[in-house]
């Protein structure tokens, strides 16, 4: 299934490739797309992975995988 954070990696393989469109699956459909990745959100400094238009994804236009990741926020999940 595409969770989480990995979709940022799917989106910018598929769009480097110049693909016009990225099929991904849901492992528990009964979920909306934002609510499968929210446990995401607590290591990004924004409010959402991914702006939805029309139902489908808008690649983003930011350096890296278009998503802004807090380093301290990541160290807390770091296992040593």
């Amino acid at each position: 299934g595409s969770m989480g954070l990995r979709v940022a990696g799917f989106l910018q393989a598929s769009a480097a490739m110049g693909a016009p469109w990225q099929e991904l699956v849901f492992i528990r459909p009964s979920l909306l797309p934002e609510e499968v990745w929210s446990p995401g959100l607590q290591v990004l400094n924004t409010k959402s992975m991914y702006t939805f238009r029309d139902g489908e994804i808008e690649l983003p236009e930011v350096p890296g995988l278009g998503l802004d990741v807090n380093e301290d926020k990541l160290k807390q999940f770091r296992v040593e």
